[in-house]
């Protein structure tokens, strides 16, 4: 079976239920081989329809694996590809497209489907959530945040730059996959830590260090003065502000 279906299986194996052992550090991102992308994939994204279909999307997709946060994997293309399916709460007023973000920083939603009632998609399977990691007790490193963070500002940017609707911004709905990528789920609508609202993110950051507020400043030698920095600027910055500020680097450098 191809490297995807592979991928899916090691996922498999990496979430099984298991203690939470003591936080470990780790090497989840190669930063040398980030992904990259060029001013032509920047100008082409957008706002796209996203096909829609009356059938039985389980007349077309395979069940595959369902993993223990509840994701439902599924086999296509002849068993070479894996993808999520999901189902929506809330199907599009009066039959109407359902209309996806396209940047390479947000999930892809291949397909939805609308049969008795019943709302469901095709969905890009990226990997594990930041949630998930947290979970296991990953602790990140430095850098490997700095990149995380240039990624997602990288994704709001863009929502702030075309006036798109506001995603959520929390450990849950940010994707990481083995090759370095990192994704928003924009498939459900905001109630709180909005990427309207900056300081979602400095929660974010501080999730991904295991600190508070309080405890940020009292961790002598732990982060640089560059990351201290940056959480301090979060809420009084735009996401284009913070691009430019150092932690957030790697922003320019992969883009």
């Amino acid at each position: 079976m191809e490297e995807n279906t592979k991928t899916a299986r090691m996922t498999r194996l990496s979430i099984e239920e298991r203690p939470i052992a003591e936080c470990r550090p780790t090497r989840l991102l190669s930063l040398e081989h980030a992904p990259s992308c060029t001013g032509k994939e920047f100008w082409s994204a957008g706002l796209t329809e996203t096909p829609s279909f009356a059938s039985n999307p389980w007349d077309l997709y395979e069940p595959f694996l369902k993993l223990s946060s509840g994701m439902r994997l599924v086999l296509c293309n002849d068993r070479t590809a894996v993808r999520e399916f999901r189902d929506f709460n809330i199907a599009p007023p009066n039959g109407s497209p359902y209309i996806t973000i396209r940047h390479k920083n947000f999930v892809n939603i291949y397909e939805t489907y609308l049969i008795k009632g019943e709302f469901s998609a095709i969905v890009e399977y990226v990997g594990l959530s930041l949630e998930d990691l947290l979970q296991k007790s990953v602790c990140f490193s430095e850098p490997e945040i700095a990149y995380i963070i240039s990624q997602v500002l990288a994704g709001i940017s863009f929502i702030w730059s075309r006036k798109l609707g506001h995603v959520r911004i929390s450990t849950r709905n940010i994707q990481l996959s083995i090759n370095g990528e990192v994704k928003l789920d924009h498939a459900t609508s905001p109630k709180d830590h909005s990427s309207a609202d900056m300081d979602s993110l400095r929660v974010l950051v501080l999730q991904l260090m295991r600190e508070t507020v309080e405890t940020l400043n009292s961790g002598v030698g732990k982060w640089s003065a560059e990351a201290i920095s940056f959480v301090e600027a979060i809420p009084w910055a735009t996401p284009y502000e913070l691009s430019d500020v150092s932690f957030a680097t790697y922003a320019s450098n992969s883009c």
